[in-house]
């Protein structure tokens, strides 16, 4: 079937054939505003050549399974719901407007822009290829592989149905919330993506990011924190898990760390103006760290290399144990030294301390 002008509906509207599809290549409109639906059942291709429902909103759309639906655009609005039964293919910009949409086999982009612009949430399940930028104004679940050239914008919350992967040319902007339940998350973007935890981060299960990262507020996973770009603080931040891994450290930009894994996480000299640390689990430590104010380390530290710590003041709830490396410390309050620090080569403090128990050093000790 192919309707070369335009069509107007007069009432709801099925049209249905074989492989050979369906073409409507003109404008679709009702004739009366969201009192017509049009629904499009084919083995084949479907192709929209042009508006649908500018003039004259749609109530629904649908497209069935099989074959794939090519819409020009460069828009395709109705009062009710669309859904794509059928994979999406974009031959121009296109913007989707009405109350939900779904699209059952994902977009393949054919490097143009796509925006959703829904009122109720967005189901983007078969996920997204070659898409320039991608932009959904409201809420949206996702799934699978999703590809831009250009940034992708999610200005409403984002839930996770799946595993999922935003890759981009540029970054992934998050207005709202993201809840994981429970899938993992993969960000490689070639631009630094902000996660910001007081919009609420929660429940993914495995975060892993590929570029450069701006954090803040509470950022909680229910497995790993993967960081393979620069992680630069953009406010106060607390990371909590069971594993952190840092390729690069982590710049504080004068703002405080809070981390909680269940694994040993390792700090080292990357980690760099940053005003309170604390960690609340176990911690390798190597190189020097500084701080502008207080460094908490409230399970056991062990050195891995020598280490120097310097800040406002130093806090150790659990053991300190040296591995036969030495241990220089530079607080500005009294530090606190007890039995519980054991196994260090040298140490020296360059501040006042309390010194409360045995200290046993193989090497010097310098007050």
């Amino acid at each position: 079937q192919e309707y070369d002008g335009s069509v107007v509906l007069g009432d709801n509207t099925t049209l249905v054939a074989g492989a050979d599809g369906i073409s409507l290549l003109g404008a679709v409109d009702g004739s009366t505003s969201g009192n017509q639906s049009l629904a499009v059942n084919t083995t084949g291709p479907t192709v929209f050549g042009g508006n649908i429902g500018a003039t004259t909103p749609l109530a629904s759309l649908t497209t069935s399974a099989g074959g794939n639906t090519t819409i020009a655009g460069p828009s395709v609005i109705t009062t009710g719901n669309q859904s794509y039964g059928d994979a999406v293919v974009l031959s121009g910009d296109v913007e989707l407007r009405g109350q939900a949409g779904q699209f059952a086999a994902g977009v393949e982009g054919g490097n143009n822009s796509l925006t959703l612009n829904f009122a109720a949430t967005t189901a983007l399940a078969g996920g997204g290829n070659n898409i320039t930028d991608l932009t959904s104004v409201g809420d949206v679940t996702l799934n699978g592989f999703i590809e831009t050239f250009g940034n992708q914008s999610y200005q409403g919350n984002v839930a996770l149905i799946g595993s999922t992967t935003l890759s981009a040319f540029g970054t992934a902007i998050f207005g709202g919330a993201v809840e994981g339940n429970g899938n993992d998350l993969v960000l490689d973007l070639d631009q630094t993506v902000t996660i910001n935890g007081t919009q609420t981060f929660a429940n993914v299960a495995n975060l892993t990011s590929e570029g450069d990262v701006s954090l803040s507020g509470p950022i909680t996973t229910l497995g790993s924190q993967t960081y393979n770009g620069s992680v630069a603080l953009a406010g106060n931040t607390s990371l909590t898990g069971t594993t952190l891994s840092l390729a690069s450290g982590v710049e504080g930009a004068g703002n405080s760390l809070d981390l909680n894994f269940t694994s040993t996480t390792a700090l080292d000299g990357s980690f760099a103006n940053i005003s309170d640390l604390t960690s609340e689990g176990v911690v390798t430590l190597n190189g020097t760290i500084t701080t502008s104010g207080s460094q908490r380390y409230q399970a056991n530290a062990t050195l891995i290399g020598d280490s120097t710590l310097a800040g406002a003041s130093g806090i150790f709830a659990g053991s300190v144990i040296g591995g036969g490396n030495d241990l220089t410390l530079n607080f500005a309050s009294s530090t606190v030294l007890d039995g519980s620090f054991s196994g260090i080569a040298n140490l020296t403090s360059l501040g006042n301390v309390s010194v409360n128990g045995t200290i046993s050093t193989t090497g010097s000790q310098n007050y």
